[in-house]
């Protein structure tokens, strides 16, 4: 992963563009400080060359404009914009209990609910968009070639305990089991419990 300052100033030469074209699949950028900066051409470039554009929303709500006098400038990069363009994007949280980030888990689950928010991303195709963000749109960034629930596919996945992507993310359930290589390697218990109502005086 590159700093996003570092591929615009790869980018002040056109030509150079046909260089990053040539290694984009090993690219990831992570637009830290440039929330306003992805114009047009800008995101044209970034589509055409094959960049994966890395969100952190979590961090960039905290840390962007801390200095800023009311009103502050808040936001993220042009997450829709970038999608319709057709750019790669994944979320991330690159910041757990440190002093830019006091909070995360980490947690893709949570980063995607977080993108979802800041994003705008809220309609019921969108929402299965953000879940790609974690899924099939980081697998590609990473390079992850057998990734995917088909028959030979590598057996690595999370089993969540929510019956569509809404209620994943709305929810943010317990994971109920966790494979890797075919094989249980963690699993999750929750007890629930209604008490009887005598307890409460009734």
């Amino acid at each position: 992963m590159i700093p996003t300052r570092a591929v615009w100033n790869i980018w002040l030469s056109r030509p150079c563009a046909k260089i990053i074209k040539a290694v984009s699949w090993r690219v990831t950028a992570e637009p830290w400080q440039h929330t306003t900066t992805f114009t047009p051409p800008r995101i044209d470039m970034v589509a055409t060359a094959g960049i994966t554009i890395s969100v952190n929303a979590h961090i960039n709500l905290v840390c962007s404009a801390r200095l800023d006098r009311e009103p502050k400038r808040r936001g993220i990069a042009r997450v829709k914009e970038l999608l319709a363009r057709g750019v790669n994007v994944i979320t991330s949280q690159d910041d757990v209990n440190d002093p830019y980030y006091p909070f995360g888990k980490p947690d893709p689950l949570e980063c995607a609910l977080m993108m979802a928010h800041v994003a705008q991303l809220t309609l019921p195709r969108e929402l299965e968009g953000v879940m790609d963000m974690i899924t099939v749109n980081a697998a590609h960034a990473a390079r992850v070639m057998d990734y995917g629930i088909a028959p030979g596919m590598r057996a690595d996945l999370v089993v969540v305990a929510a019956p569509s992507v809404h209620e994943a993310l709305r929810l943010q359930p317990p994971r109920l089991h966790v494979f890797k290589d075919g094989r249980e390697i963690a699993r999750s218990m929750l007890t629930q419990e209604l008490l009887p109502c005598e307890l409460f005086g009734a």
